[in-house]
């Protein structure tokens, strides 16, 4: 199966390849975008195989479109579609595959999705593809393989690869690393310890089968980077869904899949002194992201559906008597005062006394009067 992402601004030119690949069963269509910006952020979280790029678009050129494309996925293979034969040189200098004229016809584009197969038997598709393979990031750092965790013969080893993770793919120099994982000490003796904690996490990893995994540039003072695709990771997931319910693309079933990636928070098992920052970043979004979840199943009236979204939002914020309140209101709204009563007592007694020794000024007759408003204030007003 060859996976297929199509890159054109004109709507019609983009509609006549997709009918094109639609005759090829062994192709999946996996986006066709006329805007670059949307593509980018798609290929990003999915691995493809094939991207069939328009040469000419307003607002980026198919040849710094394709740089770009490689930088987020080395392995992908890029075949430019043009009305003119101008560029055809150039194309093949960017090591495109193919270079093919519209209107594309039927054999033309099977000659492409040809070349595509061959080259993927001479290469890996793309050096993060790896079956059953997935890192998990919220909770209990850990790579799997399949069913099992990757065994780490030593925790730093462990920390390297999280700390690779922590870093987008993106390269980390050597002193950078050391100065992390080894603060502050003998830089002779520090060096060393890096060389052998590389080496060793690359034999975990190979035991388990994956292979050119971290990757060493000699470049500079050198650096090292992680090699696996960002859709095989929850961290990068989560913060993709963040970002796009945040553009104001907010969908309910896809705002509860990011919400349920969280899983504990971030690195929340590891003391990790690199990683608290974004630990607390990340605590802070996932509030408004249960936040924005709670309001809109109030707003459907879908009050069942709220009560455990909220209940993890006072979990992470036990002392906040705004997000208290909002649990108090939620019982109210459906229609049970009693357990409103209860839980407004236990607030008081059991937290805001007993770990505050302050009182918890809830006043439930006053919630009483609406709810539903309660419910729907945000937390700058």
């Amino acid at each position: 199966m060859i996976r297929v992402m199509a890159v054109d601004d004109e709507l019609p030119a983009l509609r006549q390849l997709e009918r094109v690949l639609r005759t090829f069963a062994d192709v999946e269509i996996c986006g066709l975008f006329t805007d670059a910006d949307a593509f980018l952020e798609r290929l990003r979280i999915e691995a493809v195989d094939l991207v069939l790029l328009d040469m000419e678009m307003p607002d980026s050129h198919g040849l710094q479109l394709a740089q770009t494309i490689q930088s987020i996925r080395e392995g992908v293979y890029i075949a430019f579609v043009t009305a003119y034969d101008e560029y055809a040189v150039k194309a093949f200098d960017a090591n495109a595959i193919d270079y093919l004229l519209k209107p594309v016809a039927e054999e033309r584009m099977q000659r492409t999705l040809q070349r595509c197969l061959q080259r993927q038997q001479r290469f890996p598709a793309d050096w993060g593809e790896y079956q059953g393979v997935s890192i998990r990031c919220f909770g209990r750092f850990a790579i799997m393989s399949g069913d099992q965790p990757v065994k780490f013969r030593n925790s730093k080893s462990e920390e390297l690869l999280a700390y690779l993770v922590h870093h987008n793919r993106e390269p980390v120099d050597k002193a950078q690393i050391m100065e992390a994982l080894w603060h502050d000490r003998d830089p002779v003796r520090t060096q060393a310890n890096l060389y052998s904690t590389v080496y060793q996490l690359r034999k975990d990893l190979e035991a388990c089968g994956l292979f050119d995994v971290v990757e060493q540039s000699k470049g500079g003072s050198g650096s090292y980077r992680l090699r696996l695709s960002p859709d095989l990771c929850d961290l990068y997931k989560y913060e993709l869904a963040c970002r796009q319910i945040n553009s104001g693309a907010f969908d309910l079933t896809h705002a509860e899949r990011a919400a349920e990636l969280y899983r504990g928070g971030y690195l929340q098992a590891h003391a990790y002194d690199w990683a608290a920052q974004r630990q607390a970043e990340l605590e802070y979004s996932y509030a408004a992201l249960l936040e924005k979840i709670v309001h809109t199943y109030v707003q459907l009236r879908r009050y069942r559906s709220a009560m455990p979204m909220l209940q993890k939002w006072t979990n992470l914020f036990p002392y906040d008597e705004r997000v208290h309140t909002k649990m108090i209101a939620l019982h109210l709204l459906m229609e049970n005062a009693d357990e409103a009563r209860k839980y407004a007592a236990y607030v008081e007694e059991e937290i805001f006394r007993k770990e505050l020794d302050a009182p918890f000024d809830a006043d439930i007759e006053r919630i009483a009067l609406n709810p539903y408003e309660w419910l729907n204030r945000t937390s700058d007003g």
